[in-house]
């Protein structure tokens, strides 16, 4: 893949599917090689399948993958559609963080105002237990890192602040990818 050699990369993914079938290992990976590949049409496809080999793969992010390529096609509206697919398989599964899931894809699809007020309001409920209140803390710090990079240092402070102020160390979220 590095290389640029799809059609090596494939070939490897597609062998290594055939071994192991029922896996959503090699779907994903096919995907990631078309993504980075910039075919992200097929990039979808792929993650697309390696949902429906297992919808509990990575969490399900694999919709989310899928949505990122749609997105990179321009389809907003798809690639919404395809998140809102993720959403609900997250809520299926009691995410305590949908609304930070909702207000980071808000940011990374552009829409960085409506981002920043979702994350917001989702930082700011009170979190009785400890894992509660270190998404709480998360968010805070993903609050502060926007800023930074919209070139608001002193709300970037004020949001590092708040996040240090959560009494127990952060809760690590899945990555999407």
């Amino acid at each position: 893949m590095y290389a640029g050699d799809l059609a090596g990369a494939k070939q490897a993914l597609e062998k290594y599917a055939q071994l192991s079938r029922g896996d959503a290992n090699p779907a994903d990976s096919l995907g990631d090689v078309h993504f980075y590949l910039g075919q992200f049409s097929d990039a979808e496809k792929y993650y697309r399948q390696a949902f429906r080999i297992s919808a509990s793969f990575n969490g399900g992010g694999e919709l989310v993958k899928a949505a990122f390529a749609r997105l990179m096609t321009g389809d907003v509206a798809g690639a919404d559609g395809l998140f809102n697919e993720y959403i609900t398989a997250r809520q299926n599964g009691k995410d305590p963080a949908i609304e930070y899931r909702r207000a980071e894809w808000e940011f990374l699809s552009g829409r960085r105002r409506g981002a920043i007020e979702r994350m917001q309001i989702f930082a700011a409920k009170p979190g009785v237990s400890v894992s509660a209140q270190a998404i709480n803390s998360q968010a805070y710090a993903q609050l502060a890192i926007w800023q930074l990079e919209m070139g608001d240092r002193a709300g970037a402070h004020d949001f590092a602040v708040k996040a240090m102020s959560k009494t127990h160390p952060p809760l690590r979220l899945l990555p999407y990818f």
